[in-house]
């Protein structure tokens, strides 16, 4: 059983599934976060139902995406959601592994790669019978090593990553982050209200750039996922 949601801009829908995995505001957060310009190559790892690269295109009015996305059930929902859209001329999907991004794009091809990966360690973080949800929130397809090993060859010198990810995984993040010329540059945690811990961090890395790193307030949000904190005042950069 799928439905239709309204993303609230520019008359945007997407379809997903009731039962299975269904985006979540990390996605609609991150989608924001993403600066571009018109002309840029841009690619998003782990597309999912696709609803991150269609928000980023039409907020940023890119010429066109590209996305990889392993799972077959989400990538035919993405299909789906760019015909919705009349998007089929500027959003291209692939269906395959992540792994495989040589098999279908040249060596830093792109200015901009965005990724909301597994965020989970095998083994760790909240377990779900249901594969599909297994799959997009557990690195049993996709490890953050790799995620980012693979970012970093599709990245241009110069180049952007913006992704999201568990906050508790900071160390690693930054660690992985350096051994692959990945240096960040902004960031931000997400939080579920002024009494919670940060959940969730937000960064723009760029390969090959010093090191130098601007912290933006966190984003606070209710339970049902409305910003305290509003994006427009977090991205109000300097």
């Amino acid at each position: 059983m799928e439905q239709i949601e309204d993303l609230q801009f520019k008359n945007l829908k997407i379809i997903q599934p009731k039962i299975g995995y269904r985006f979540t505001s990390d996605s609609v957060i991150l989608a924001n976060f993403v600066q571009a310009k018109p002309n840029q190559n841009v690619l998003e790892l782990c597309s999912g139902c696709g609803v991150i690269s269609i928000l980023v295109l039409k907020k940023q009015n890119l010429n066109k995406i590209f996305g990889i996305e392993l799972q077959n059930s989400l990538f035919e929902l993405s299909l789906k959601n760019i015909k919705l859209n009349n998007l089929k001329n500027q959003i291209f999907f692939i269906n395959d592994k992540v792994q495989n991004y040589a098999s279908h794009f040249p060596k830093e091809n792109f200015d901009i790669v965005i990724c909301n990966p597994p965020y989970y360690k095998i083994g760790s973080g909240a377990q779900n019978e249901n594969e599909q949800i297994k799959i997009a929130k557990s690195e049993a397809k996709l490890s953050l090593d790799e995620f980012l090993k693979i970012a970093s060859f599709a990245l241009k010198f110069g180049g952007n990553l913006y992704f999201c990810h568990d906050a508790k995984r900071l160390f690693e993040i930054f660690t992985t982050l350096k051994s692959y010329n990945l240096i960040p540059k902004e960031m931000f945690f997400s939080q579920g209200g002024e009494n919670s811990n940060p959940s969730t961090v937000f960064i723009r890395a760029q390969k090959g750039a010093k090191d130098e790193l601007k912290i933006y307030p966190n984003l606070l949000t209710t339970k049902n996922g409305e910003y305290i904190t509003t994006i427009k005042n977090l991205f109000n950069k300097e």
